[in-house]
């Protein structure tokens, strides 16, 4: 509890160091805050939001911005597609997700993408198309930050394991002594800053039949919100009156 506590104060210099390792994010004022789009919901799927504070069952065609928390019970998931260039994400079973931050620049030369997750629990599954040098997409977790660039991708809280099926990422991760570590992986590779530090990596052999499984289902999984790229989200979803008045969803 106290090295999650510690890691949780040190976030400020901790997404600098990926920062500094992924190139800054250039500015803009042509930035737009845009939303994800919720696909596929199977099993139990819950959200809060900051116009939803009670969690509410989640349904296909939802459009969630920054600041949505989403649950998964056991034997559930959900599938979310977050843009062209961030690609498609599925939350597993037993996972919190939180969105801190979507958003989109167009530079006048290109358009980069500002794609932040905080994976407080649990395991998502990721595939993301190769992003511009100037776009950054990561994922905070109690013991580390992933830096994605283009790649299938399987990162599982709290440890911080990231494992790629493909493509690159850096993961920074504090280490015994309090001091900051990075690890650049190229796919296949996998990496755990818990129970990997100071010692061998996996041997892709050794997770590789798992993994691609885990992305032939996914990516295989029929999507039932249709995707209208260029089209404006639709509305923040809002929760059923007959869930809250119920108090279901009430902590």
């Amino acid at each position: 509890m106290k090295v999650l506590n510690w890691f949780s104060t040190q976030s400020t210099p901790l997404i600098a160091a990926i920062a500094l390792a992924l190139g800054a994010e250039s500015a803009s004022a042509q930035t737009k805050q845009t939303r994800a789009l919720v696909r596929a919901v199977s099993g139990s799927v819950t959200f809060t939001a900051p116009e939803v504070s009670t969690g509410a069952p989640l349904k296909v065609g939802a459009a969630l911005g920054a600041g949505t928390t989403i649950r998964t019970g056991s034997g559930s998931s959900m599938d979310l597609f977050l843009g062209r260039a961030a690609g498609v994400l599925r939350v597993t079973e037993n996972t919190t997700l939180v969105i801190d931050k979507l958003s989109q620049t167009d530079t006048g030369a290109e358009i980069t993408t500002d794609t932040q997750l905080n994976l407080a629990d649990g395991t998502i599954l990721g595939n993301v198309n190769k992003l511009t040098a100037s776009s950054r997409y990561e994922i905070k977790m109690p013991n580390a930050v992933a830096g994605i660039r283009g790649t299938r991708f399987r990162c599982t809280a709290p440890s911080g394991q990231t494992t790629l099926l493909d493509g690159t990422a850096v993961l920074v991760f504090k280490q015994p002594d309090t001091t900051f570590g990075t690890r650049p992986l190229t796919g296949p590779a996998s990496f755990n800053p818990v129970t990997d530090l100071g010692g061998a990596a996996p041997a892709p052999e050794t997770f590789m039949p798992a993994l691609t499984e885990q992305f032939r289902q996914f990516e295989g999984a029929p999507q039932n919100a249709p995707i209208t790229v260029d089209a404006p989200a639709p509305p923040p979803p809002q929760p059923d009156r007959a869930f809250v008045s119920s108090g279901i969803g009430s902590r």
